[in-house]
């Protein structure tokens, strides 16, 4: 007979404050990045800032989704032939992930200026923003990444573990930058 362990232990392996829909969103977000080989806490990090973990974000300046993607900058890179498909389509958490990532990725790999951290700045700012006039503004975003990804390094994620009840000899744990098993 097999048993489901599964050691889901969400309220103390993200904020006690995060909402259910938060911890889900926080927990896809870490899926798609493991699975790209991306640094979740990076990822989640951003989209806590950008608009607190809600998917369907739209902010006052028309920017969408998790990560507030601006589809007037982005609708051409990203595949739409326009504005207003690219805005039902960062409506889509997954697609508006992808689009996350893409931008980073992007912004390190052909812009010097947006190296390390500084991604974070070109995130908010783009590859200009050392001549913008909210540069503070963009530097606090940066701190404000930097800071929840220092937080994030305390928090524990545990994934599933099926096993036969008869056979539950060993529990994997693993965090972003390890794992272990316990025999």
């Amino acid at each position: 007979m097999l048993a489901q362990l599964c050691v889901i232990l969400i309220a103390s392996s993200w904020p006690s404050r995060w909402t259910p829909d938060q911890v889900q969103t926080a927990n896809k977000i870490v899926a798609f990045s493991e699975m790209h080989n991306l640094d979740s806490k990076e990822m989640v990090a951003i989209a806590w800032i950008e608009t607190r973990l809600r998917p369907q974000a739209i902010s006052p300046t028309r920017d969408f989704g998790l990560f507030q993607i601006n589809c007037r900058v982005w609708h051409d890179r990203l595949g739409y032939p326009n504005i207003e498909d690219c805005y039902l389509g960062m409506l889509d958490y997954q697609t508006n992930i992808e689009a996350a990532a893409f931008i980073l990725i992007l912004y390190r790999g052909k812009y010097r200026q947006c190296r390390g951290s500084k991604v974070y700045m070109c995130y908010n700012g783009g590859p200009g923003y050392s001549r913008s006039k909210n540069i503070e503004k963009i530097k606090r975003y940066r701190r404000r990444v930097r800071l929840i990804k220092r937080q994030m390094r305390r928090w524990i994620y545990f994934k599933s573990l099926t096993a036969e009840s008869s056979k539950v000899s060993s529990l994997e744990i693993t965090t972003n930058s390890f794992s272990v098993m316990i025999t």
